[in-house]
């Protein structure tokens, strides 16, 4: 067998060494894109879950409220629940570093005696060198400075002479922090290389500004062989909605479902890339299995069985996948390394903050490129090598293939009809079946069904156009339709191709436009104030920014040619299992300001309904139709004060946040939540007044503070800008797509070439 292999594969291949070439190319093509694609999002879900939920894999229950702390002492309540084996306070914030181009690092603040005490290396992987933790500690104890332990990575770039700096918001001042000792941080520290300090409660509560007693979160571990379900009820029953009680599981599941579609959009495309690519491999082998009818029917004669010939054809196609996918997947990771910036930007614009420094790649990735771009081949020679074994060894020696037969029609229409009769349906249906279900099957029962059917309708076309050509054009076109109609399958897989790579081009611009022209017609009927005033960075949903006190939105009412200054606050509280927007207003303010305006304003009426009804709240359309919302519905949230019932009173168009927002009173907030921070600052200049001049006269007083502000011409354009940065991914995935579809014109006009030169040679003879 390794002879005839040796003879029939190895010699073709070097004869027709670019087809080879062609194949790896379209398998390295769709293997790059595939691996690029599952690297990014690998890479983005754990530094998510790492800035969201450190020490995940070391804790059983986090008790937490953010952005407000929870008062530390619940930890001596929790410990009275059987089956507790511990209850940690503890502080988990993302800091700057002014001195240091405003660097962000992570901030852990940890009961340090008690933590060491119960595990001296810190069950969440953080190596300490004990004795120069005490020392450093003892030196400080009698210091008003707090004093930090510092990640090793961050330690290597500062000072350690110098007292260090620390400022968690733009309008608070920073706080000095003396070093301590030096850490290699690894665990939940690994997403912002090293960038870490640990202090102890009091310290980090200090640099925060909070009231003594309070912390981000509560970690608890149960006892060994208690009852989870059981523990978790009865710590339920002692928080009283006082904080959200979640798992970690539960925590990490919140982050991605924000994510999930952004993740599911760029899979999407590495999958289109290998069907494009399986079909393009497909035409490939079989015009190399039918320029070898001659040697396989010689073969078969000589007493070669049809399975020798099928393996024969399998082995040729697991070496080309094999060598595709190796020379895919270096180039897979280069690409994901080119996009993780990007990408990371995008996500903190629209999502949440998160640091990624390095592409995560394990071992399953590779096996599964691997995998993916082998069997791609093997499917792709399937076809033509059964084909080629079920031949009668007389026919299979003449030198003309046959045409196929009434039988290959037939079932080439209805394996076509039934994929996107099977397809269509899982599309519409989608929602109601499991997840991803309709989304990956269905597209790509679709996709393979219309390429299926693309050959066939290539030669109903080029049948209906042959008369013209043949009537009215020359004789190169006349010769090119005939060739059409000869070999309709390979013209068919390559047009099919082209237009799915140019399809998914218009899809995407197209949803672009229909974004942009939603979203603007959004802030036009939503968004009244003259300005928008931020701290930190331009508005976004991602976090980037920072909170500003309210007592900021007085000094900006003593402006020349303000006439209203509107605070409103940004938190994102967990409902159904997933994270939606809280935007709070001061509804009375909004409405009488807005009134007197004469503004168009969508759901204005509401929010003066708001403010008749206690603990009542508006909610966006798309809230409404993911969680089956409707008006009159009651949404429970955990508070500062304990559990909160807000009345659903209205519905209206909100593009805020992509799993949906809720609209709360500011004096409802204020009964609840323990929280006098703001997000964004709304700016009403007066009549007659220069905005421009305003915004100016507004950075100039508050530069310390960072302050943005932004008329709002200007946050359409930053909101347009988010957008496209957002599918300017998706394009860089289709132009991949785009790449192997030329590939496969190439191929197929090389094939057309190679197969017509007899008919070449006699048109230049003549």
């Amino acid at each position: 067998m390794l002879s005839v292999y040796l003879t029939l594969s190895l010699r073709y291949l070097r004869r027709r060494w670019f087809y080879a070439l062609m194949i790896i190319a379209s398998i390295a093509s769709g293997v790059c894109l595939l691996v690029a694609t599952r690297a990014i999002n690998q890479t983005m879900s754990l530094a998510a879950k790492n800035a969201t939920t450190p020490m995940a894999g070391a804790i059983d229950l986090i008790l937490s409220n953010d952005p407000t702390p929870i008062d530390k002492t619940l930890v001596a309540e929790i410990m009275q629940v059987p089956g507790v084996q511990q209850a940690q306070p503890r502080i988990f914030e993302t800091v700057k570093l002014p001195d240091y181009d405003n660097r962000t690092v992570l901030m852990v603040g940890l009961d340090l005696m008690s933590e060491m005490k119960n595990d001296k290396n810190f069950t969440w992987q953080v190596e300490v060198d004990e004795h120069e933790l005490k020392k450093g500690f003892a030196s400080a104890i009698f210091s008003a400075t707090p004093a930090a332990i510092i990640g090793k990575a961050l330690d290597s770039t500062i000072d350690p002479k110098v007292l260090l700096n620390v400022q968690p918001n733009m309008d608070r001042p920073p706080t000095a922090v003396k070093r301590a000792g030096a850490v290699d941080a690894h665990g939940p520290a690994a997403s912002l290389g090293g960038n870490l300090l640990i202090l102890d409660l009091a310290g980090a509560a200090k640099v925060m500004g909070w009231k003594s007693g309070k912390v981000s979160r509560i970690d608890i571990t149960y006892s060994p062989k208690s009852d989870r379900d059981k523990v978790q009820a009865e710590v339920l029953k002692v928080v009283n909605g006082r904080a959200d009680v979640r798992t970690p599981q539960e925590q990490n599941k919140a982050v991605q479902n924000v994510m999930s579609g952004m993740q599911t959009a760029l899979l999407l495309c590495g999958i289109a890339a290998l069907i494009v690519g399986l079909f393009l491999v497909y035409n490939a082998l079989s015009v190399s299995v039918a320029e070898r009818r001659h040697e396989i029917g010689i073969l078969l004669s000589v007493g070669a069985t049809r399975w020798q010939i099928r393996k024969l054809f399998a082995g040729e196609a697991v070496v080309l996948g094999l060598a595709g996918s190796l020379l895919g997947i270096p180039l897979g990771i280069g690409c994901a390394y080119l996009a993780l910036e990007p990408v990371r930007g995008v996500l903190e614009e629209i999502f949440f903050s998160i640091q990624a420094s390095y592409v995560e790649v394990d071992a399953w990735l590779v096996v599964m490129a691997i995998f993916a771009g082998v069997t791609t081949a093997v499917f792709a020679a399937l076809v033509p090598a059964f084909k080629a074994s079920r031949e009668n060894p007389a026919d299979a020696v003449r030198r003309m293939p046959l045409p196929p037969t009434l039988r290959h029609r037939f079932l080439q229409i209805t394996a076509s009809a039934a994929m996107m009769a099977i397809g269509f349906p899982l599309v519409l249906f989608r929602s109601s079946l499991p997840e991803r279900l309709g989304m990956y099957a269905g597209l790509g029962l679709v996709m393979v069904g219309a390429l299926l059917a693309m050959p066939l309708l290539t030669a109903l076309i080029a049948r209906g156009l042959q008369p013209l050509f043949r009537r009215f054009l020359g004789l190169e076109i006349r010769l090119a339709a005939d060739n059409l109609v000869r070999s309709p399958g390979r013209t068919g897989i390559v047009i099919a191709a082209v237009a799915a790579g140019v399809a998914l081009v218009i899809q995407t611009a197209g949803t672009i436009k229909s974004n942009r022209v939603a979203i603007r017609q959004w802030v036009d009927d939503s968004i009244a104030a003259d300005l928008v005033v931020t701290c930190g960075g331009p508005i976004s949903a991602g976090g980037q920014g920072k909170t500003m006190n309210s007592s900021l939105v007085g000094e900006l009412e003593k402006i020349p040619g303000v006439e209203r200054a509107m605070p409103a606050r940004m938190r994102k509280p967990i409902f159904n299992g997933t994270q939606i927007m809280m935007l709070v207003f001061d509804a009375e303010a909004y409405y009488q300001v807005n009134s007197e305006r004469n503004v168009r304003i969508t759901g204005l009426d509401l929010f003066k309904k708001m403010t008749q009804v206690k603990d009542s709240v508006i909610i966006s359309d798309n809230l409404a139709y993911l969680h089956g919302v409707r008006v009159g519905d009651v949404i429970p949230l955990s508070s500062t004060n304990g559990p909160v019932n807000l009345t659903v009173i209205g519905q209206m168009p909100d593009y805020s946040w992509n799993h949906g927002s809720i609209f709360v009173n500011r004096q409802d907030y204020d009964a609840h939540w323990d929280d006098q921070d703001v997000d964004v600052i709304d700016i009403y200049v007066k009549a007659g007044a220069d905005k421009e001049a305003v915004r100016d006269q507004i950075m100039k007083q508050h530069t310390a503070l960072g302050l943005w502000a932004m008329t709002r011409e200007e946050m359409q354009d930053h909101i347009d800008g988010m957008i496209e940065r957002l599918y300017g991914i998706a394009y860089a995935q289709q132009f991949v797509v785009l790449i192997v579809a030329a590939l496969g014109v190439v191929t197929a006009l090389l094939i057309s070439v190679l197969q017509r030169r007899r008919e070449m040679g006699l048109l230049r003879a003549i």
